[in-house]
């Protein structure tokens, strides 16, 4: 479904990213053009997805999820088939990607390797590399560095073929030299010949490691420090009730005091999920495992502790087609991921998106907050860490029990009404955050903030006390809720049922505030809010026109109820268009939305596919219809070992009618 709304004026697009100036860091954050900036980032593998046209949408959905940034592994293997040989081209076009990453609105952190893991074959090292068998890789023998000229002649040759195709995308921000790299001895001739060889190569961004140990390992030879969590691996059973499962994350205090005094505290692969073994769970096991919770606690436990840029592994599944995975992983590559190996997004998608739609909205507040002690809590041991930046309080509360728990908080006079934490679940909670001329404290969960002059929309989700404090008396123009007022302050407790607005105005400023019981169907395009669809796909701005399209809801049976969809602007909507033809939304000016209802989607039946082709994996270019393919009579089984395919992988074509 494709939307446009015409506007009263020329928005800002919140969805483009500047081009970087020289990239610049401390101890607090990365800062490009001089602005403080939160990476929130998700890794996405190209090469498990052999479909180009695909990429976009896997990059718009960690767009999508308020991130602006995505990881990319660059996999020597996968563009070098022969000694000397390399290909950019189709499946591997890097320069498509890059382009698109920049058209979506994402930064990139590059990370070409040698050695990248990723449990592809042989650790992303080429199959001729492999068969050289007197080299030894990554300068390792035995687990204790030793000389190799030659493997160092072969690491050049790589990035003297990757290095310039990723220079002219001013979008890259940060360049990884391999990854969680160690030797016994921890000799730094081989890591120092990568930093050096990127810098002659004209890498002018920050380069960074990625340290599996959390032991400071080459910490004093890249630009930026950073460590690799996964805080469940064993998932054969529930890791609920094992009250130390967050104990190596929660060390990222020593980290930061050890390792990163003058730069950002970083964690370049943080729990996105985990890979499945031939012998495992499956990844709807898996997903169904870790949960929301897991994206949770482990986002906000390192946030808590002052983390400013994150990548979650993996953001987005793929496939392990041909023979790109290693030997330990099948087929699949789902990794119960946040965005599942077909493209749909999950319930983790929803948490992470929570999490990075608020931290986008107070970047500065994250950034340059610092660890304090003056919150109180009613309950002591719910209250993990907490934080201040100026006068405003940042109280990451941590339950790991089976029972909800809640609390009161209270600092330098500001108090929250009852604040509820779920069974092994995190959240902040946000006291006197300032919002124009006004601070606002809230109990309940804070998504997003958007401000347009002296207009503010501030977005809350679930059950709470919220409070504003403004320096002149307010008027209410709309409650929803049932607020009460008192000389200047202000306060609503939602109940968390149904959408609910509150506008009022003070001191030259309008407040608007939209309640929801959940953040599942709120969604940040642009400088737009887009409440009631289940994701949002593209956007783009063209003259005052701004199109939303293709919202794409959740299945519905035929017969069921209409959908309500909002649309909020702080500058006002005056036209609508759906599937490019006009159509009725009302508007209501007060809170600042345009209302489109919805008809029920249609039911959807999948159609008949057939004939079937089949033919052993490799690669075929569009529209190749004749060499290889062979087809099977009607009702043959599918399975490859009775196809005579018993190695690697097979290719499946069929044909169907209709839309």
């Amino acid at each position: 479904m494709k939307v446009a709304l015409s506007r009263f004026f020329r928005p800002r697009r919140r969805d483009s990213i500047d081009a970087p100036a020289p990239v610049a860091y401390d101890q607090h954050s990365l800062l490009i053009n001089g602005q403080r900036i939160v990476i929130r980032s998700g890794a996405f593998h190209y090469f498990r997805l052999p479909s180009p046209d695909l990429w976009k949408d896997r990059l718009l959905k960690i767009k999508r999820a308020g991130y602006n940034t995505v990881d990319l592994y660059f996999y020597w293997g996968y563009h070098s088939p022969a000694r000397g040989v390399y290909d950019f081209t189709g499946l591997r076009d890097v320069d498509r990607l890059l382009s698109l990453c920049k058209e979506v609105g994402l930064y990139v952190i590059a990370r070409p390797g040698p050695f990248i893991n990723a449990e592809v074959d042989g650790g992303g090292h080429p199959a001729w590399l492999l068969a050289e068998t007197d080299v030894p890789l990554r300068c390792l023998c035995e687990g204790r560095h030793v000389d190799s000229p030659q493997y160092l002649a072969y690491a050049r040759e790589w990035y003297e073929q990757i290095i310039p195709r990723l220079l002219p995308h001013d979008n890259i921000i940060l360049f990884q030299i391999e990854n969680e790299y160690f030797n016994d001895d921890l000799d730094p001739t081989y890591m120092r010949f990568l930093y050096h060889l990127a810098r002659e190569l004209g890498v002018k961004c920050p380069i960074i490691h990625n340290d599996l140990w959390k032991q400071g390992c080459w910490s004093d030879l890249v630009d930026i420090y950073g460590v690799d969590d996964y805080a469940v691996t064993s998932l054969a059973s529930d890791w609920r009730g094992n009250a130390n499962v967050m104990a190596g994350l929660d060390r990222l205090d020593e980290v930061r005091e050890r390792y990163c005094t003058k730069s950002p505290l970083s964690i370049f692969e943080l729990q996105g999920g985990w890979f499945d073994p031939w012998t495992g769970i499956g990844y709807e096991a898996i997903r169904r495992n870790l949960g929301r919770e897991n994206m949770e606690l482990v986002t906000w436990t390192a946030l808590a502790q002052g983390t400013t840029i994150y990548s979650h592994y993996m953001f987005a599944g793929g496939t392990n087609w041909n023979h790109i995975g290693a030997p330990p992983v099948h087929t699949s590559y789902d990794y119960g991921a946040p965005v599942y190996e077909w493209g749909g997004v999950s319930d983790r998608y929803q948490a992470a998106k929570a999490i990075a739609m608020l931290v986008g909205s107070f970047e500065e507040v994250f950034a340059l907050s610092e660890p304090c002690d003056d919150v109180r809590s009613d309950d002591a041991g719910l209250l993990y860490k907490a934080r201040r930046q100026g006068d405003t309080y940042l109280a990451f509360l941590r339950n790991l029990t089976g029972q909800p728990r809640s609390t009161t908080l209270k600092a330098n006079g500001v108090e929250t009404g009852p604040v509820v934490v779920a069974p092994w679940s995190m959240r902040v909670v946000m006291l006197n955050l300032p919002c124009a001329d006004a601070h606002v404290t809230a109990a309940c969960q804070v998504l997003t903030a958007m401000h347009l002059e002296n207009q503010h929309l501030m977005v809350f989700y679930g059950p709470g006390r919220v409070r504003w404090d403004v320096p002149a008396s307010c008027r209410l123009l709309r409650d929803d809720v049932g607020c009460s007022i008192e000389g200047t302050r202000l306060v609503a407790d939602y109940d968390g049922k149904g959408w609910k607005d509150v506008v009022f105005s003070a001191g030259g400023h309008r407040y608007r505030s939209l309640f929801l019981p959940n953040a599942d169907e709120a969604w940040c395009v642009g400088d737009y809010l887009v409440v009631g669809a289940s994701y949002v796909g593209e956007s783009r701005l063209k003259g005052g026109i701004t199109d939303l399209p293709r919202y794409e809801m959740r299945v519905q049976t035929a017969g069921a109820k209409a959908k309500t969809l909002r649309v909020y602007a702080l500058g006002g909507l005056n036209r609508a268009e759906i599937n490019d033809e006009m159509v009725h939304a009302s508007e209501d000016s007060i809170a600042g939305y345009l209302r489109f209802e919805m008809s029920a989607a249609p039911e959807i039946r999948l159609p008949t596919l057939g004939p079937w082709r089949v033919q052993p994996a490799g690669e075929t270019r569009e529209g190749d219809e004749s060499a290889g393919w062979r087809l099977l009579p009607a009702g043959e089984s599918l399975e490859m070992d009775r196809l005579g395919i018993s190695r690697g992988g097979a290719w499946y074509r069929a044909r169907y009618s209709g839309k």
